[in-house]
């Protein structure tokens, strides 16, 4: 086991974003996060990266105790993440973006090299990050995380906004990240993406874990059928 999250919950004010989740991620697995907005998807990120430090709760990583630790030193133990909004430097070139990220690894050129090479931006390297597609954008998200040499990548919705051929081109690279050695939890709203690229699913509502198994369980399970399509619906 790679990471334990036991029991984590996280209030604001009075509202639950998250309550007594727990999951485990096993090394070298995809593992896909599925639920509606304002599931508490984006918070579990928040409190695995220390973005937020979870109100009860114990996070586990590596055998390491990382609740609360603030984000710099858990990228130092190994977890990275992309945001579900593009944060490059626009004024910078590719090269230059996966640089600085990387100063939180090694920094060296050789791990700079290989987040190019994962991500398919080898040929961009020198083009400023203003004058980039959004499917190149959402590259160089993959290669600044990358380039800090995570042993866990968390991948916020990598593929909002893209046209389906788009984000089989992303599936492909994430793939390809995995076989690296890396292992990978997917948060993504489109189900059809999560078959395609996990072998297990956890699906949250309101911040509760409602179902986990093979996304061909999940689909098939009445609480997650109501989530998403409402219990009229179903019933």
């Amino acid at each position: 086991m790679l990471l334990s999250v036991q029991k984590v919950s996280k209030r604001f004010g009075g509202l639950w974003a998250l309550r007594e989740v727990d999951l485990d991620v096993d090394e070298g697995e995809i593992l896909g996060i599925i639920g509606p907005n304002g599931a508490g998807k984006t918070t579990l990120f928040n409190c695995i990266t220390g973005y937020y430090r979870p109100d009860s709760g114990r996070i586990v990583f590596r055998s390491i105790d990382i609740t609360g630790k603030p984000p710099y030193k858990i990228s130092k133990l190994g977890i990275a993440r992309t945001f579900q909004l593009t944060k490059a430097f626009n004024n910078l070139t590719v090269y230059d973006n996966i640089r600085i990220s990387a100063l939180a690894g090694s920094g060296s050129s050789s791990d700079i090299s290989r987040a190019l090479d994962l991500s398919g931006l080898q040929d961009k390297k020198d083009f400023l990050a203003c004058n980039l597609t959004l499917i190149e954008r959402k590259r160089l998200e993959l290669a600044r995380a990358l380039s800090t040499k995570p042993k866990l990548l968390l991948l916020d919705e990598v593929m909002a906004g893209l046209k389906p051929y788009e984000a089989d081109e992303i599936l492909k690279v994430i793939r390809d990240i995995n076989n690296e050695g890396v292992t990978v939890i997917v948060v993504e709203h489109v189900i059809r993406t999560i078959m395609r690229l996990c072998r297990r699913v956890v699906v949250l509502d309101y911040g509760v874990k409602i179902a986990e198994g093979s996304p061909e369980e999940v689909v098939r399970n009445e609480r997650v059928i109501k989530a998403y399509l409402g219990e009229e619906f179903v019933t």
